[in-house]
């Protein structure tokens, strides 16, 4: 099954290109057995700006909205780096 085009997705003609932001990067995720689907978001995300500051989830707020993890907050804090 294919999509047809939609022309009005385009982006209008004289409207600038959107600029990277060289600045400070946010990235943030629960990373419960970190892999490499983890680490690719964080290198994409790394090239967006010149500084990547990459937050971990608490426990507490993956149970609330994941159910439990598998590591604990320490382990998966140890593994993102």
């Amino acid at each position: 099954m294919t999509a047809d085009y939609d022309e009005s997705l385009e982006k209008p003609q004289g409207e600038p290109e959107p600029q990277l932001y060289e600045g400070r990067i946010w990235v943030d995720g629960c990373f419960d057995f970190f892999h490499h689907g983890h680490a690719g978001a964080i290198v994409q995300s790394r090239r967006l700006g010149n500084e990547l500051y990459c937050g971990v989830h608490s426990d507490e707020a993956i149970l609330k909205n994941k159910g439990p993890s598998v590591m604990n907050l320490a382990e998966r804090h140890v593994t993102e780096y």
